[in-house]
C-alpha cells in the first residue's frame, strides 16, 4: 500500500460518513415534517430551513467523525437508532412525565426503557437486512425511512398516553420500536429487490411529496379560533344605546405610560386620547394573571367568586392547570348581545378564548397564533433538547427565528379595521381587543428595537436569561440587566402605541364616532425587578396591579362633560362591566369595595411546580386610605404606606399592629361576603387549554 493510497481512502471514508450523517439529517427533518403535517399542525417552511440548519452540519460532523471507527453500514445504524432512542427519551420525558427535567426514578426508567426498545428494534431490522442480503445502498434508505414510523408514532402515542397514569412513559417506547421493527419487516422485501438507482427514486419521490403537502399546509392561514356567527338582531328603539370597544393593553402597567407620568414619551398616542378623555389615575386590577384577569373584566367578578384561573386537577393525569369561566356566568358579550349589540372580540392572547369559556356571547371572535409561531402542539427535536445546550448555541436563536405566540399589534389593529368595515349597520355594536406586545418574550419591530437606552448588545433581544437565580433571592439584578429590561419594554409600548394610535385614528373616521364609549384599560401590569420579582405571576405589588385606564364617553353622556380631566377616584376593572352595561340601558352599577374607597387583589398561584417564574404563595391585597395589607399564605403579613412608600420597600406590620388588624378585619369581611363559585364541571378542552399555557410559557 503506497503512502497516498492511504489517506485517499481515508478522505473517500470520511466523506461517505459525512453523506450518510446529512443523509440521516435530511431524513430526521422530512420525518418531522410529515408528522407535524399528520398531527395537522404542519412546521413552516421557516421552521425547515431552521432545522436543517443545525441538522444537517451537525449530523454531517457526526457522520465524518465516526466513519474513522465504524463501516458506514453500522454508522448509518447507529445514526438512526440513537436518533430514535433520543427522540422517544424526550417524548415519553417531557409530554408523559411532565415538568422540568430532572434525573427522578421514573425518568431514568424511562430513558432505559428507551434505550433497550431501540435495541430490540435495531436488531431486528439488521438481522431482517442481513437475511435478505439487502445491498448497502437500499439498506441505508430502509435505515433512514425508519425514521419516519419512529418519529409520527412516538407523537401518536404520546398523545393517546397523554391522560394515561405515568407509567405509560414506560410503554412508550415500546410501541415505538415495535413500530420500527414492523416497518423494517414490511419494507425489507421491496428494499431487497430495489436497486441503488431505485431507492434513491424512492427518497427523492417521497420527499418531495411531504414537501408539497406540508407547503400547501403551512401557507394556510395559522391555526386558531376564529368564530364568525349570524349577529343578533337590532333591536328597537330610540335613541340606540352607544357603541363599546374595549381595549386590553395586556400586561401593560401604568407607571411605563407616559401620560401617567413616565419620563419616556412611551405612548404618545394614548397620551393624545387622554387629552379628550377621562383619566383614572387609581385604577387597579384584581389579580395578577389573565386568565382571572378577564373572567373579572367581562362578569364584574372577583376571582375568589369565578373562580376562572384556580387550580383544577386533572384526576387522569395529576396535572393541576387552571379552571375555564363556568358556564353559568353571564358575561358582559352575552348581556349586551341580548340587549341587540353585534359582538365581536378579537385576542392575540391565546388563553383568553373559547377553551377558558371567555368568549361567551361572542358572535365574532377571533383568536390564533402569529405566523411566527412554532405551535406547541408539535415540539421538534431541536426544541425538545434545547436545554442540553447553552443558550446561546440553541435556544436564543430558536426565540429569534421563531420570537413570539402573539400576533403583533398591526395585525390586530388590522382586524379590527376590517371588522369594522363590514360590521352590521345601524346597529349598536361591542368591539373587544387584546394586543399582547407588551408580554414576554418581547420582539424585534423595525423602527422600534432600539427607540429607547438601556438595550445591551451583550444580552438577548427577547428579555433575560437565567432569571431563576433572581426569582429565588439567590441574586439581584445587575444595573444592565435592569435598563435592558425596561428599554425592551418600553419599546414593546412605543410599537403597541403606534398600532393604537391606527385603531384610534379608524374609530374616529366611523360615522357613528359620537356614540362610541371607548375604553382602555389593561388586565394586569409587570414587574421588572421590583422586590427580585419578574413578570407578574403570583404577584400583588403596585407594578402589577395599578394599569392605565382612560375612556372617552359618548358626546351625550353627563360623563362626557369630565372629557380633558382625570379622576383621582380608586377604580378596579370589576367595576367596568357594571357599569358598561348601566350605560347601555342596564340596572346601576352594584356596590363594590372600590366605590367605599378600597382597592381589593387576590392570586392562586396553581401552578408555580411547573415553572420557574410562576411560583409564590396565594396572596390576597387590600388597599385603603393609603395603606396596603398582604395577606401572604405561608408568610407573615404585610403593611406598607403607599403615599410616604410607594415601592413599597418597607414593611409597617410590626410597627403599625393597629393599622394591620384594621385592613386584616376589612380584607376578612371582603373575603366573607363573596359567593363561592360553582364547583368545576368536566371539561373537553383540557388539551386546548395545555397548548395555550405552555405556549405562553407558564407551564412546560
Amino acid at each position: 500500500m503506497t503512502s497516498s493510497t492511504f489517506p485517499a481512502r481515508r478522505r473517500t471514508r470520511l466523506a461517505a460518513g459525512a453523506a450518510a450523517g446529512a443523509a440521516v439529517a435530511l431524513s430526521l427533518l422530512t420525518a418531522e415534517v410529515a408528522t407535524s403535517l399528520l398531527l395537522g399542525v404542519p412546521l413552516p417552511p421557516r421552521a425547515w430551513a431552521f432545522l436543517a440548519l443545525y441538522c444537517v452540519p451537525a449530523f454531517t460532523i457526526a457522520g465524518a467523525v465516526g466513519a474513522v471507527a465504524l463501516p458506514l453500514e453500522r454508522l448509518s445504524a447507529a445514526a438512526v437508532w440513537l436518533t430514535a432512542a433520543l427522540y422517544c427519551t424526550a417524548v415519553a420525558s417531557q409530554d408523559l412525565l411532565g415538568g422540568r427535567a430532572r434525573l427522578t426514578p421514573m425518568r431514568v426508567a424511562a430513558l432505559l426503557s428507551a434505550a433497550a426498545a431501540m435495541a430490540a428494534a435495531a436488531w431486528v431490522t439488521e438481522r431482517v437486512l442481513a437475511r435478505r442480503a439487502v445491498a448497502p445502498l437500499p439498506a441505508l434508505v430502509l435505515r433512514m425511512a425508519l425514521l419516519l414510523p419512529v418519529v409520527a408514532t412516538v407523537h401518536l402515542a404520546a398523545r393517546a398516553l397523554r391522560d394515561a397514569p405515568r407509567g405509560a412513559a414506560l410503554a412508550l417506547p415500546l410501541v415505538v420500536g415495535a413500530a420500527a421493527a414492523a416497518t423494517a419487516l414490511l419494507l425489507a422485501r421491496a428494499a431487497a429487490r430495489a436497486s441503488a438507482l431505485q431507492a434513491a427514486a424512492a427518497v427523492a419521490v417521497t420527499a418531495g411529496a411531504i414537501a408539497v403537502a406540508a407547503a400547501w399546509a403551512g401557507a394556510q392561514p395559522p391555526p386558531g379560533a376564529l368564530r364568525d356567527l349570524p349577529q343578533p338582531a337590532a333591536l328597537s328603539g330610540a335613541p340606540p344605546p352607544p357603541n363599546v370597544v374595549l381595549v386590553v393593553l395586556d400586561t401593560v402597567r401604568a407607571s411605563s405610560v407616559s401620560c401617567y407620568g413616565y419620563e419616556r414619551r412611551t405612548t404618545p398616542h394614548l397620551d393624545a386620547f387622554a387629552a379628550g378623555a377621562v383619566r383614572f389615575t387609581a385604577a387597579s386590577t384584581v389579580t395578577s394573571w389573565s386568565v382571572p384577569a378577564h373572567a373579572s373584566l367581562f362578569t364584574g367578578l372577583f376571582a375568589p367568586e369565578h373562580g376562572a384561573g384556580t387550580a383544577q386537577r386533572d384526576p387522569r393525569s395529576g396535572l393541576v392547570r387552571p379552571a375555564p369561566l363556568d358556564a353559568r356566568f353571564e358575561t358582559l358579550a352575552e348581556a349586551l348581545a341580548g340587549r341587540g349589540y353585534a359582538t365581536a372580540g378579537i385576542s392575540a392572547n391565546l388563553l383568553v378564548a373559547p377553551h377558558m369559556n371567555l368568549t361567551q356571547g361572542f358572535r365574532y371572535y377571533d383568536v390564533r397564533a402569529s405566523p411566527r409561531a412554532l405551535s406547541p402542539r408539535y415540539r421538534t427535536l431541536l426544541q425538545r433538547v434545547e436545554a442540553l445546550f447553552p443558550r446561546a448555541w440553541l435556544a436564543d436563536p430558536l426565540l429569534g427565528a421563531f420570537p413570539s405566540v402573539f400576533r403583533s399589534a398591526e395585525e390586530i389593529t388590522d382586524a379590527a379595521v376590517s371588522w369594522l368595515a363590514r360590521r352590521p349597520a345601524r346597529q349598536p355594536y361591542f368591539l373587544f381587543l387584546n394586543y399582547m406586545d407588551a408580554h414576554t418574550p418581547f420582539v424585534r419591530r423595525p423602527g422600534f428595537s432600539g427607540r429607547w437606552p438601556g438595550r445591551s448588545p451583550r444580552l438577548p433581544a427577547y428579555g433575560l436569561r437565567e432569571t431563576e437565580a433572581v426569582m429565588a433571592h439567590r441574586r439581584d439584578l445587575t444595573a444592565e440587566e435592569t435598563a435592558h429590561i425596561h428599554a425592551l419594554y418600553d419599546d414593546a409600548l412605543s410599537y403597541l402605541d403606534h398600532h393604537l394610535g391606527r385603531l384610534l385614528q379608524a374609530l374616529d373616521a366611523e360615522p357613528d364616532r359620537d356614540r362610541t364609549w371607548v375604553v382602555i384599560t389593561a388586565d394586569h401590569g409587570e414587574a421588572m425587578g421590583e422586590h427580585q420579582r419578574l413578570g407578574h405571576d403570583c404577584v400583588l405589588y403596585e407594578p402589577v396591579l395599578r394599569v392605565p385606564l382612560v375612556m372617552r364617553y359618548p358626546r351625550g353622556a353627563p360623563e362626557a362633560s369630565r372629557h380633558g380631566g382625570v379622576d383621582e377616584r380608586p377604580v378596579q376593572i370589576t367595576d367596568l362591566a357594571p357599569a358598561i352595561l348601566a350605560g347601555a340601558g342596564g340596572a346601576p352599577a352594584r356596590d363594590t369595595p372600590s366605590r367605599r374607597g378600597a382597592a381589593v387583589a387576590s392570586v392562586d398561584c396553581y401552578c408555580w411546580h411547573d415553572h420557574p417564574q410562576f411560583h409564590g404563595p396565594a396572596v390576597q391585597a387590600l388597599a385603603l386610605g393609603g395603606l396596603k395589607y398582604l395577606d401572604r399564605q405561608g408568610d407573615a403579613p404585610a403593611l406598607f404606606d403607599l403615599l410616604a412608600d410607594p415601592r413599597e420597600e418597607h414593611d409597617l406590620a410590626s410597627a403599625r399592629p393597629d393599622d394591620a388588624r384594621r385592613l386584616a378585619a376589612d380584607l376578612e369581611r371582603w373575603r366573607a361576603g363573596l359567593a363561592a363559585p360553582p364547583p368545576p364541571s368536566a371539561d373537553a378542552a383540557d388539551g386546548a387549554r395545555e397548548e395555550a399555557l405552555r405556549a405562553l410559557g407558564y407551564v412546560r
